[in-house]
């Protein structure tokens, strides 16, 4: 058996037995996008009411003359 073969057949093995688990292979994991959404938007509004946001939003800078 080839190296390749033999490799591929102890991942599976290691799969099957539950060693590997799923979620940790590509494409397989849960969707987390929508807690991660909700979390950037709550951070957002956090900052836009900050006295961070207010120094930047006073800041005046040179206009932009590019592509």
């Amino acid at each position: 058996m080839t190296n390749s073969k033999e490799s591929a057949k102890n991942f599976s093995m290691l799969l099957e037995e539950g060693i590997i688990r799923k979620n940790l292979l590509p494409n397989t994991a849960e969707d987390y996008s929508k807690v991660q959404e909700k979390n950037d938007l709550a951070q957002y509004k956090k900052f836009m009411q900050s006295f961070a946001y207010d120094d930047i939003k006073e800041c005046r800078v040179r206009d932009y003359n590019g592509d």
